[in-house]
């Protein structure tokens, strides 16, 4: 992981701050798995943390296969219809 740009935080101008970060396909993957385990064991309902998921799970497919396939197009229309309740349907994943 390399971090190439960071924008601090400035809670006066209301500014939540960003960071740009290159993964490997290695990192994407496990962050990918990370957030998605977070998601499932959440025992709050998280926007936040649905729309990382999302964005990580897109992003994985796309480096891993150069496209969508029919798993990651069904899942990705899963996470978005449970927008933040990430638990919905937890037992199936």
């Amino acid at each position: 992981m390399r971090i190439y740009s960071l924008k601090v935080r400035d809670d006066a101008k209301k500014d939540p701050g960003c960071a740009v970060v290159k993964l490997s396909g290695l990192e994407l993957i496990a962050l990918n798995n990370i957030l998605s385990k977070t998601a499932k064991e959440a025992k709050c309902d998280s926007d936040l943390l649905a729309g990382m998921v999302c964005v990580t799970h897109t992003a994985n497919a796309l480096v891993q296969h150069g496209c969508f396939d029919r798993f990651d197009l069904n899942k990705l229309e899963e996470k978005l219809i449970n927008g933040g309740n990430v638990n919905a349907n937890s037992a199936e994943d």
